[in-house]
């Protein structure tokens, strides 16, 4: 019997992921910072231009965890930047401590 043969035309051959997808545990996680920091903006005042743009960031990085294969590139730049921009907002510096954490994680 031969042992290198090729498979047979019917069968179907796995291949390797060429994108890993991101733990589970991770995007309950940057949902979980996503929601306190939401939280946070909600509390500032309505004129702040910034409070509007970080909602802006907070729903494009929901929007990019919801995807079957998120551009891990482009989530790790939107959470990463919201991390540094939240930084400046009074009342929503601490909401997303955790989530600097989680971006190299993504």
């Amino acid at each position: 019997m031969a042992t290198n043969a090729p498979p047979a035309a019917n069968t179907i051959q796995a291949r390797p992921d060429p994108v890993p997808r991101i733990d589970p545990l991770v995007v309950q996680g940057v949902q979980a910072e996503l929601d306190k920091i939401e939280r946070a903006l909600s509390l500032i005042d309505d004129s702040k231009v910034e409070k509007h743009e970080a909602l802006e960031i907070v729903r494009d990085a929901r929007a990019e965890l919801q995807k079957t294969r998120p551009n891990k590139l482009k989530l790790r730049s939107l959470l990463g930047g919201l991390v540094q921009g939240v930084q400046t907002l009074d009342g929503v510096r601490s909401a997303g401590d955790f989530l600097g954490r989680l971006v190299p994680m993504v």
